[in-house]
């Protein structure tokens, strides 16, 4: 049986630089991959957080720019299941107040809780 999980954006981004429990994401992520592969859900908004990252990376980190565009165009072919922001952000926005959390960590708070059940969360942000 698989499992499902809602991954963000500190989680997948390491499938493409080393950082701390950058093992460990890649091995989570592997889980595509099972006979029975795992399903990954996330926001639409995973896709500019870790450009985001990966431009960091670049600007600050010396990574190589090409090497960023490769990981950009490998992260849009990942088998994730995405859901739109426009779906999430009403329940998130109730969620952030909440709980005094970005409305951006919201949103995949508010996936996980949008009735599809037995998520697991999977982040590396403190």
């Amino acid at each position: 049986m698989s499992d499902r999980y809602v991954v963000d954006a500190s989680v997948v981004v390491k499938l493409f630089v080393d950082e701390e429990l950058s093992e460990a994401a890649r091995k989570l992520l592997e889980g595509i991959a099972k006979p029975e592969p795992d399903e990954f859900y996330a926001p639409d908004l995973i896709f500019p957080e870790c450009s985001n990252v990966l431009w960091k990376y670049v600007r600050f980190h010396g990574y190589e720019p090409d090497l960023a565009r490769e990981n950009i165009a490998d992260l849009t072919e990942l088998a994730f299941q995405v859901m739109p922001t426009s779906e999430l952000v009403v329940e998130a926005f109730e969620l952030a107040n909440r709980y005094s959390i970005t409305v951006y960590d919201a949103c995949y708070v508010a996936l996980g809780a949008c009735g599809k059940t037995d998520f697991h969360a999977s982040t590396s942000s403190a």
